[in-house]
């Protein structure tokens, strides 16, 4: 027998399974988390005279990539000495699914 299949090329996809009432409180939940973590930390950077400069609305970007997250390490993280709580993943790890849809979408 002769095999016909050819390759032809490749596509990007990202397959989401999940309900949508669950998804939205799981949604609500997730910024939640993530605005009050912002929160503590300007407050404690406030406390330690350390400008705090990742706004809510800026964070996602510099998450995106590995050069963003390492600066939020060394210009916030260390100065406060809470490198070692790891907020940066965690902030990643809720977002990654935004993360991976924006990189799939991006040209």
């Amino acid at each position: 027998m002769i095999n016909t299949e050819k390759n032809v090329g490749s596509v990007k996809a990202l397959i989401e399974i999940e309900g949508v009432a669950s998804a939205g409180l799981f949604g609500e939940e997730k910024m939640r988390l993530i605005n009050e973590t912002l929160q503590l930390v300007e407050i404690l950077a406030k406390k330690r005279g350390i400008e705090f400069t990742l706004g809510q609305s800026a964070y996602l970007e510099k998450l995106m990539y590995t050069e963003g997250r390492n600066e939020i390490e060394q210009s916030l993280m260390e100065p406060l000495g809470i490198q070692h709580l790891k907020i940066t993943k965690k902030l990643a790890d809720f977002e990654s699914m935004t993360i991976m849809k924006r990189k799939l979408l991006d040209p």
